[in-house]
């Protein structure tokens, strides 16, 4: 978060920072420790401490002792904590709170707390670190003592919530919240900065620019939180905080209050206790002390109007002795005046002031864009208005007899203006909150309905009569050029009988904005949002127009809202395959959030889902039971015989790709020589020493060759880039009022800026001391401050040299945005495109190469076994084969008629003809490795449409060539050959089948039938014994549910019948429902079956069972129910194996069972009839167990859990 004394995310003074060294030996006085709990720990106690708290291991402890010199070695816990610190082991604060005794709390999740900077009414805030992302967070938890209150942690979870809605760069962002050990957290973006309050009392009162521009950003992120739904309820200075760069940060939400549509309000339950005033009074509008419940955006309008008063005058608006004093203040004193304490402020300003904090929230703004609106048109009109503070670089034009005309209808106009006006004052002694009654008779008459509409309409009829007789002004000749003096000439009066029509103007911002439109779309389409609303926004920062504002934040809002969608949709796709073990889809369809979204506020959850799916996948490698040595849903036959295949040799390149590989080594030689032959050149150009850069050009003649052209070509572009630089330094250096850090965007604390030269910019720092601003260290962000102080809008010179610039300082998107306005200026910017051409064209070498490298790694991992690992590779190869293409497709559109480009147009051919390439092997490998996972586990009828795909568009790639691969694509294509078609199953009509039973009967055998809807099918279902390798499933987001209502059901007949072997049921709920003796499932075949995925249950107290056996040949693994749920008894009489599954009955063990990572509820009972019965159970939880005659054969029970105790004979 931020900084600030008073502030619950201020910095803590006076605490040593991470890593500080030079501690003197009294470490715990410094700290303000005197024993910890009062006691002081020993050298062994404190080492316990350390290694407790998580912060180091017992074996990082150990090493970092054992490196220490032999009479450095510490002899007490002082001593620990002191070369623990110095060595940057240990913050200041963490050595403080372990000599306390204080373990808990220090690591919570991935997060090490480093330092305390605040603390608030129910939160404490930490300075933390995230231990894998190495990213510096503020981390926010709920105070102990408010840890036994539901409400305290309710209103905990719904800041939680609320912050987690708000992305907006004047919102401090969430990050991630959790719970550890009963420490409930949240996670938020940590901001180096300090809030308005520190700043006003460290500097005074604000200029008035800066304090406007600080209110606007305050409430463009005001006006974001509204759309979603959120009121602060508390703004204030003390929750605007603003970092380095001058950007403001909303601060606290979590006095947020959800709204709903028609302005109705929402809430689970009071976020305030009884009587409880939420806000700080100093700032809290009038209606919001008499209910906090049923305040709506425009308090916050309230409270930011307030918060401008503070920032202008160093002071709130209303003073009292108590806090009864200030409300009532708030409620019934006149508003104080601005201009009374401040004369300098703008007239415009005092008037928007007033209406931001009308008593009344009728007479204020009705919405943040309102305000932001009022207070734009008020400083643009400054600036125009006060001439004699703008800079001297910026000249008015005379004004002509148009333009005069034009000032006195805006001036009429603007008595219309209803942003500006002021709002009515109060009435004595009423209530403000409220619909205030009339001061008098008149007040009545005014009120009247009716005279008001009648006013209206006068109004405008006389607005209509001025705009007509300033149409009907005569219309001013084009503008001629003369020599001064200049001499007026007569303009001959327009017929009267004749309007001239108006010239439509286009703001001078639609043509840059129509540009980022087409690349934002671009984006979209990839669904790269992040970059989609960067475009948007660097138009918006460029021009700084209201409607430009206003179009921006509407596509914000729907971006996002395609952002969410889209997020949505994947997390629920990835959780269904994970699910379904499906691990390297699931990582697949995460991929795009995490490298393309561009939005915080999904990634991290998405790589919160990310080690779910490894965690699961871990899980399952190390539980799942050897497959069967025949896969189910596959017909025995002459087919599944692979004959064995010799070795193919290596891939062949062709010679398309060969030449193509060898045009890429003559352009990268071509470009180290360049790039060796220009370095003196371009380390100049980057530090901004044009003029040094000009001589080393000097000593670079090498006669008539490529090389010389780029020379001469590169001459004329410092030359331009000198020039610019120039008319910076003179801008900066005359600008009247001086210039200052944040207007720049210059990083650090703010202050004026004294000097421009040759080096860079000087600021002066609070204390005096000056601060010097290297040109070429400049953020991209202060550049496109900067460059534009430099630029004559009219002269295209200075916009191309404003885009070399850019393009040396690598912020392409500024340069291209300046060569735009160039080429609009009539320059011919594909004259000046070198290095334009060239930087693009050695990206896409770049990117083609780390292509190369993550194609080769992800083959590297399959190979190995790494599913996971491979797919991620293959992804990022293909991503970076696309990002070279997109390059070269973006240089080819805009600067093929350049010289530049025909010079390396060899090179743009080759890449982009071996990223073509590499995208298509990069796709064959992603879809071989997704086939080779499927096919170990068994999922043949989801590897066959792969393998289809992989013969029918990608059999010239290397998947094919590589006979070392196992198994090989052909393997994979015999292995699949023998299975029959896809039939679908829905009551709806809309498939293959209405009923499970047709589909069966009509097949012969090896089918996939998948059910496409969630049913009821009430059907008795049987496989017949010639309808082997059958695999019957519900489709993805479908569990079909199967019972027997509404049929005639014969004693002893089950639900399904499974007299076929191979078969395989999954994602199915079969459930006996009527209350004849029978089983949900019985398998009186002999083959193997496998059930992944099913409910099986009975709904009545008859004699049933869930699921009925007999004896196999095949032993335990020939009989598998993985990942199920059991609901009723079971009835063995034969084999069976069941992973991870769940039984909410009682069960009796007769036949051999394996039961791996279950769940049993009820009493298990294991007995003995036979000397070859055996049980394993293992990993399993049960309420009770009882063995019986385990003299026969015992079981083999291993790290099981019976929770209810049980029956153990001697012996076992």
């Amino acid at each position: 978060m931020g900084t600030g004394p008073d502030h619950p995310h201020g910095v803590l003074r006076g605490v040593p920072s991470r890593g500080s060294a030079g501690l003197r030996a009294d470490l715990p006085q410094r700290l303000g420790v005197t024993g910890g709990r009062g006691m002081t720990p020993t050298l062994k106690q404190f080492e316990n401490y350390v290694v407790t708290s998580g912060l180091m291991s017992q074996g990082e402890l150990r090493e970092f002792l054992e490196a220490l010199p032999h009479s450095q070695r510490p002899r007490s816990a002082e001593e620990l904590a002191k070369r623990l610190v110095e060595a940057g082991k240990l913050t200041a604060f963490q050595a403080k709170c372990l000599y306390q005794g204080k373990t808990r709390g220090l690591v919570l999740g991935e997060y090490v707390v480093l330092e305390k900077i605040g603390g608030g009414g129910m939160g404490v805030v930490f300075k933390a670190r995230h231990r894998r992302m190495d990213r510096l967070v503020a981390l926010k938890t709920i105070h102990p003592h408010c840890m036994k209150e539901p409400e305290a942690v309710h209103r905990f979870y719904r800041e939680v919530k609320v912050a987690a809605r708000l992305v907006h760069p004047n919102i401090v962002l969430a990050h991630d919240a959790g719970e550890q050990e009963g420490i409930h957290y949240l996670v938020m973006e940590y901001v180096e900065g300090e809030d308005l309050g520190t700043l006003v009392r460290r500097q005074g009162a604000l200029p008035v620019e800066e304090a406007v521009d600080y209110i606007v950003q305050a409430a463009r992120g005001l006006a974001y939180a509204h759309s979603q739904g959120v009121i602060h309820r508390d703004i204030k200075p003390g929750n605007l905080l603003v970092d380095r760069q001058g950007t403001v940060k909303i601060l606290d939400m979590g006095l947020a209050r959800v709204v709903f549509q028609e302005g109705h309000t929402r809430t689970a339950e009071p976020l305030t206790g009884s009587g409880q005033v939420m806000g700080t009074c100093d700032y809290m509008a009038p209606e919001q002390a008499v209910s906090s419940h049923r305040v709506d955006h425009r308090a916050d309008i309230y409270s930011l109007g307030c918060t401008l008063y503070r920032l202008l005058t160093g002071e709130p608006p209303y003073k009292g002795s108590t806090l009864i004093e200030v409300l009532l203040a708030h409620r019934e004193a006149p508003i104080p005046s601005l201009r009374e304490v401040r004369p300098e402020v703008p007239e415009e300003l005092e008037l928007i002031f007033r209406r931001m904090v009308a008593k009344d929230p009728e007479d204020r703004y009705q919405s943040m864009e309102e305000v932001i609106a009022a207070l734009e048109i008020c400083m643009a009109k400054v600036r125009v208005g006060g001439r004699e503070e703008t800079a001297p670089w910026v000249k008015p034009e005379p004004a002509r007899p148009a333009d005069q005309a034009e000032r006195e209808t805006l001036a009429v106009a603007r008595r219309e203006q209803t942003l500006l006006e002021p709002p009515p004052p109060p009435p004595a002694g009423s209530l403000a909150a409220g619909k205030r009654p009339s001061a008098s008779p008149w007040g009545k008459l005014l009120a009247n309905p009716y005279l008001q509409l009648s006013a209206l309409g006068v109004g405008m009829v006389l607005l209509v009569g001025l705009v007509l007789l300033f149409l009907s002004r005569p219309t001013p000749p084009p503008a001629v050029k003369q020599q001064p003096p200049p001499v007026a000439k007569a303009t001959p009066p327009a017929p009267s009988h004749k309007v001239p029509p108006l010239p439509e103007l286009k703001p001078e911002w639609e043509a840059a904005w129509q540009e980022a439109a087409k690349k934002a779309e671009e984006f979209l389409s990839q669904q790269e949002y992040g970059k989609a609303l960067a475009e948007y926004q660097a138009v918006a920062d460029r021009f700084r127009s209201f409607e430009l504002a206003t179009r921006l934040q509407e596509l914000r809002g729907q971006i996002e809202e395609q952002a969410r969608t889209a997020y949505l949709g994947i997390e629920q796709e990835a959780r269904r395959l994970l699910a379904e073990r499906r691990f390297a889809e699931a990582r697949a369809a995460l991929q795009p959030v995490i490298e393309k979204f561009g939005i915080p506020e999904y990634v991290e959850p998405a790589q919160r889902l990310l080690g779910e799916i490894d965690a699961a996948e871990r899980e399952f490698a190390a539980t799942s039971p050897p497959q069967a040595t025949e896969p189910m849903g596959q017909v025995s036959g002459p087919a599944e015989v692979v004959a064995e295949e010799k070795p193919a040799p290596s891939p062949q390149k062709t010679a398309e790709e060969l030449a193509a590989r060898a045009e890429l080594e003559k352009y990268l030689a071509l470009r180290a020589e360049w790039e060796e032959a220009f370095r003196p050149v371009e380390e100049r150009v980057a530090a901004w020493d044009f003029a040094g850069a000009l001589e080393a050009l000097k000593s670079l003649a090498v006669g008539e060759t490529p090389l010389a052209e780029r020379i001469s070509s590169r001459r004329v572009e410092i030359e331009k880039m000198l020039r610019l630089k120039g008319q910076i330094i003179q801008a900066i250096s005359q600008a009247s009022p001086k210039l200052d850090k944040m207007r720049l965007l210059l990083r650090g604390v703010n202050g004026p800026i004294v000097a421009a030269d040759e080096e860079g910019i000087t600021a002066e720092l609070p204390g005096g001391k000056k601060e010097l601003h290297r040109w070429g260290q400049l953020s991209e962000k202060s550049l496109g401050r900067v460059l534009p102080l430099g630029i004559r809008p009219e002269v295209g010179e200075d916009w191309l040299g404003a885009g070399l610039i850019a393009l040396v300082a690598k912020a392409p998107t500024l340069a291209e945005e300046y060569f735009t306005q160039a080429a609009k200026r009539g320059i011919k910017v594909e004259d000046y495109a070198g290095s334009l051409v060239e930087v693009a064209v050695a990206r896409a070498a770049d990117e083609l190469a780390l292509g190369d490298e993550a194609l080769k790694q992800g083959q590297e991992a399959q190979k190995e076994g790494k599913t996971a690992e491979a797919l991620r590779r293959f992804d990022e190869a293909e991503n970076h084969y696309q990002a070279a293409s997109k390059l070269l497709a973006g240089t080819k559109g805009r600067y093929s008629q350049s010289p530049h480009f025909a010079q390396l147009e060899f090179a743009i051919r080759a890449i982009d003809k071996l990223a073509e390439r590499g995208t298509k092997e990069a796709s064959a490998e992603r879809l071989y490795t997704e086939a080779v996972e499927l096919y170990q586990k068994q999922e043949l009828h989801d590897v066959k449409p792969l393998v289809q795909q992989l013969k029918a568009e990608f059999s010239d790639t290397g998947v094919f060539a590589e006979g070392s691969r196992k198994p090989s694509v052909a393997e994979l294509d015999a292995a699949t050959a023998s299975l029959g078609p896809r039939l679908t199953v829905a009551l709806s009509g809309k498939a293959d089948f209405r009923s499970i039973q047709a589909a069966i009967d009509a097949a012969k055998g090896g089918e996939l039938i998948e059910i496409l809807d969630n049913g009821p099918y009430n059907e008795l279902i049987t496989i017949p014994e010639l309808k082997t390798g059958i695999v019957l499933r519900g489709a993805k987001n479908c569990w079909p549910l199967v019972t027997s209502l509404g049929t005639k059901v014969p004693v002893g007949t089950a639900v399904f019948t499974i007299r076929a072997p191979r078969i395989a049921l999954r994602r199915l709920a079969v459930v006996k429902a009527d209350p004849i003796r029978g089983a949900a499932i019985s398998i009186p075949s002999a083959g193997p079956v496998e059930l992944d995925q099913t409910l099986l249950g009975v709904a009545t107290d008859v004699d049933y069972t869930i699921l009925s056996t007999v004896s196999v040949a095949g032993g335990l693994d020939a009989r598998v129910v993985r990942n199920s749920l059991m609901i009723g008894p079971i009835y063995f009489n034969g084999e069976m194996s069941f992973y991870n599954c769940i039984f909410c009955s009682d069960i009796d063990l007769n036949y051999p069972v394996r039961l791996t990572h279950c769940t049993l509820r009820g009493k298990v009972k294991i007995s003995f009839r036979a000397e070859w019965v055996r049980h394993s159970l293992t990993d399993c939880i049960m309420g009770k167990l009882e063995i019986t005659n385990p003299n026969v054969q015992p079981p083999v029970v291993h790290n099981c859990v019976a929770f209810g105790g049980g029956s153990f004979p001697e012996g076992v």
